[in-house]
């Protein structure tokens, strides 16, 4: 049996994000795919969750507090350098251009991940500016709207874990590399 595929932070296991009551993976996290075991959708959702929270929490601190770090670090050979930077924003501007990656070419998912989420309007304002914007063959509904943000959050999810070098999952990783 192969690996898990995305790979896995070393402290993190599809276990403990799954939905308990997932009727597909049954709580595990995982599903045999041919030879391999996948993270389940539940999972990734889960992942995008916590990022998109933490994607909030990171635009108000942006808000709040100094617009620049200084942080002393290793540097080549070892020697301490001052690095300049403000690990909220750069967090921010992470997770949309990953969610942007994992939306490249479906037009639907991209505006409702950033009507609904990013900008935070209610389902059926984002279902009329989409509808207008688009102008799809089959207008948009409330359950092709939410099945859109499901395929969003599932496919963001696996985008974040695929990162490297720098993952954007768990969060508290990336902002002490």
């Amino acid at each position: 049996m192969g690996g898990l595929t995305p790979s896995w932070p070393t402290a993190i296991s599809p276990l403990t994000i799954a939905t308990p009551s997932c009727a597909r993976c049954h709580g595990l996290g995982v599903v045999r795919a041919r030879s391999d075991l996948r993270a389940w959708h539940c999972v990734l959702r889960a992942v995008c969750r916590t990022c998109l929270a933490h994607y909030y929490v990171s635009q108000v601190m942006m808000a709040h507090a100094h617009a620049v770090a200084f942080e002393r670090v290793r540097g080549p050979g070892g020697r301490p350098i001052i690095r300049v930077g403000n690990r909220h924003a750069e967090y921010s501007a992470d997770f949309v251009l990953a969610a942007r990656r994992a939306l490249a070419g479906m037009p639907v998912e991209w505006r409702v991940f950033h009507l609904h989420f990013l900008q935070g309007h209610q389902w059926r304002r984002c279902v009329r500016i989409i509808n207008r914007v688009l102008r799809l063959a089959v207008p948009l509904t409330e359950g092709t709207f939410f099945r859109a943000v499901y395929r969003a959050e599932v496919l963001i999810g696996s985008t974040i874990l695929a990162s490297r070098p720098y993952r954007l999952y768990p969060p508290a990783e990336y902002l002490s590399f």
